[in-house]
């Protein structure tokens, strides 16, 4: 699975923030890694943020990989060191949003030292999950991959089984201490420009790809748990009547929960449990019993 900003539709996530004015950087066309100079070093680092509701509940992922387009370079010191992706701290941050993202560094150890990290939303780096290299100006235009690595994989799962975002900060910590000029510009995911009237640019947006695998679902088992049991009927029952798909208890593909994905559920009650299986006769009793209860909650809130 790609997941690319414009991609069938698809929305990522991504902000650069700043140190000098500890605001977000939403809009722009690039992701500035490293530092620039000033009165004090004023580090700049990205936040990414991937959604991963097209994946099916309960896949494994298998392999995770980030590809970041090179748009310039501007190297007048020690240089940037590795750009390295970190997940960013969920306990911080649960769910990112572009025009929450903040950012303030207290102050740094001095070069060579560890920077403090920001104490507010945009979430503290945590895991290293994977890295590039250093480079230098031949590699504008190039692709670089921050390849698969176990971190990255896990960090994807987590989010994944926790029905999260993934969310990542991008950084260059080996540049951030020191007062000087030393930065890579990535194209972000609203890189776009036009050309002889065509506009072009989302080949060029942060990429993720992901590989999983999964078991198909059997009949009635709408959260893809390997069982049907009451919180399948609950899924279809807080959809009945609606447009929908697998995922909301539309069994038949027909686009629409009704009584006849009621039956397919009451016919393979139980199974990967338990529990007995009712007749199909009574599928339209049990789900017409949870949308009631569920309509009187909404009633009484």
């Amino acid at each position: 699975m790609i997941l690319q900003e414009g991609l069938n539709d698809y929305e990522s996530v991504n902000v650069e923030i700043r140190y000098d004015n500890a605001t977000f950087r939403e809009g722009r066309v690039e992701n500035v890694i490293g530092t620039v100079s000033g009165s004090i070093a004023f580090p700049m680092r990205s936040m990414l943020g991937f959604g991963l509701e097209g994946i099916p509940p309960n896949s494994t992922i298998n392999d995770v990989a980030l590809e970041m387009t090179v748009n310039r370079i501007d190297i007048q010191g020690v240089g940037t060191g590795d750009i390295e992706i970190y997940l960013s701290n969920p306990a911080i941050n649960a769910e990112m949003v572009e025009a929450d993202v903040n950012w303030y560094i207290i102050n740094f150890d001095g070069p060579g030292g560890s920077p403090n990290f920001w104490p507010v939303s945009g979430g503290d780096p945590t895991t290293l999950l994977s890295s590039v290299p250093e480079f230098g100006s031949e590699a504008v235009g190039t692709v670089k991959t921050f390849a698969n690595t176990a971190e990255f994989v896990a960090a994807a799962q987590d989010a994944l089984d926790s029905n999260a975002p993934l969310d990542l900060v991008i950084m260059a910590p080996d540049s951030e201490p020191y007062n000087q000029r030393n930065f890579v510009a990535f194209w972000s995911d609203d890189c776009e420009y036009e050309v002889d009237g065509e506009i072009l640019g989302l080949e060029q947006r942060p990429k993720l790809t992901i590989s999983y695998t999964y078991t198909l679902p059997g009949p009635g088992d709408a959260n893809y748990d390997g069982s049907v049991d009451s919180d399948d009927a609950a899924i279809l029952a807080a959809n009945w009547q609606n447009s929908g798909g697998w995922l909301q208890g539309d069994f038949t593909g027909d686009g629409l929960v009704d009584d006849t994905d009621a039956t397919i559920l009451a016919a393979n009650w139980g199974v990967g449990t338990a529990a007995s299986v009712p007749e199909p006769g009574m599928a339209v009793v049990l789900i017409s019993a949870l949308v009631a209860i569920l309509f009187w909650r909404k009633r009484s809130v």
